[in-house]
């Protein structure tokens, strides 16, 4: 996904499912929870700054958590901003952002399908339109 300030549509999003091939996103930061795979399951290329962007994720009858590893190495996480749906909001410079839609407690064993919003506007996982 490349993204720049104004870009469309908003929410832009995608769906993906979850499972397999998991680690602790405790080896990522400190901060951050949850089992994750350990490659992105999706890259955002932002091409001019963006003042502020809310990436959320939300699945139902699922925990996810959320991990974002910023173009210069930090960790952007969230676990249960609404409910058991998560949400990170920040500025982001230009460069190559790799989000990562983790689980509280699958353990690998199970697996779901979720949905990730992307938006310059301050949105909510439930507000996440049906693709």
């Amino acid at each position: 996904m490349i993204l720049a300030p104004g870009f469309s549509p908003q929410p832009t999003t995608q769906t993906d499912t979850l499972s397999g091939g998991f680690v602790n996103a405790l080896d990522f930061d400190s901060h951050c929870r949850g089992v994750l795979r350990p490659v992105p399951q999706h890259v955002i290329e932002v091409t001019a700054a963006i003042a502020a962007l809310s990436i959320v994720v939300n699945a139902a009858n699922s925990d996810p958590t959320l991990v974002i590893r910023t173009p210069d190495g930090r960790y952007l996480c969230n676990d249960d901003y609404e409910g058991l749906d998560s949400r990170v909001r920040a500025p982001f410079g230009p460069g190559r952002y790799e989000v990562f839609v983790g689980a509280y407690d699958t353990g690998g064993r199970s697996s779901y399908d979720y949905r990730l919003g992307v938006s310059e506007a301050d949105i909510h996982p439930s507000e996440i339109p049906e693709p």
